[in-house]
């Protein structure tokens, strides 16, 4: 295991629950899976290793370990031992995306799942951008998506979730809100997941299982401006329409590598 930042770790508590309750809720893992490969085939169709940054359980890495030799990064060990059931254990690393070395290159680096946006500085995001940069081959890419600043803020204005889950009536229940729920105040392009979950233990007595996860996302002009350090942004796609546009809710980055720095 590498040596990592100790910061907090968020979903620690959900993590026995995010593949049924936290991934689905608003895409289907299968439509997800062939969005990527289209564009890995598209701009690295000899692509043989791919390296995950903060890829939560491993689904997506459980179907790409089929075409791929692939490598896990997570911060958080509760995530690491929940992979461990679906993935062998030595492609599971622990450590931090925006501080690690594991002294390989890889041809895809790959960061799904609006993920990034858990890093709330965005001089974070430019640390992963660094890391990403210092373990791809030349001219090979780097893949990653984002929640825009119209989907949280349209989110945190009118969102409220909720829906049984399972069979035997437990209830999810989930609220995006704008502030830093540690300070308790407003902070531009802050927000958090109040995620509840209600279990119903016998006769509709239920456990209450509560966690804040924070977020943060930027202007995609400030990502753009960023990435172009280091990287040719070779598209900018709309995960549900395509085409980008000012209500785009769900975007992804695709990013190769430049070799004349």
């Amino acid at each position: 295991m590498l040596e990592y930042n100790k910061k907090i770790k968020e979903y620690d508590l959900f993590v026995d629950y995010y593949d049924e309750v936290v991934r689905p809720y608003d895409n289907q893992l299968e439509e997800e899976l062939f969005f990527l490969l289209d564009i890995f085939d598209e701009y690295n169709p000899e692509a043989k290793k791919l390296l995950e940054c903060a890829c939560w359980t491993g689904l997506i890495l459980k179907w790409l370990s089929k075409k791929y030799k692939i490598k896990w990064l997570d911060l958080s060990d509760k995530m690491l031992n929940k992979a461990k059931k679906i993935l062998p254990e030595e492609v599971l690393i622990q450590g931090d995306m925006t501080d690690f070395d594991l002294e390989e290159k890889f041809d895809i680096v790959l960061c799904n799942y609006n993920s990034i946006c858990h890093l709330t500085d965005f001089s974070d995001w430019k640390k992963f951008f660094k890391q990403a940069y210092n373990h791809l081959n030349k001219d090979w890419i780097l893949v990653f998506d984002i929640n825009t600043l119209f989907e949280f803020n349209n989110l945190a204005e009118s969102y409220m979730y909720s829906r049984e889950v399972w069979e035997n009536s437990d209830i999810l229940c989930m609220e995006v809100k704008k502030t830093d729920y540690k300070n308790n105040k407003e902070i531009n392009n802050h927000f958090y997941w109040d995620l509840r979950l209600f279990l119903n233990q016998w006769e509709d007595n239920y456990k209450l299982i509560r966690e804040r996860v924070s977020e943060n996302t930027f202007e995609i002009y400030k990502i753009k401006d960023a990435l172009n350090k280091l990287f040719q942004i070779e598209e900018i796609i709309d995960f549900h329409n395509i085409e980008l546009r000012p209500d785009s809710s769900r975007v992804y980055f695709v990013a190769k590598k430049k070799i004349d720095l």
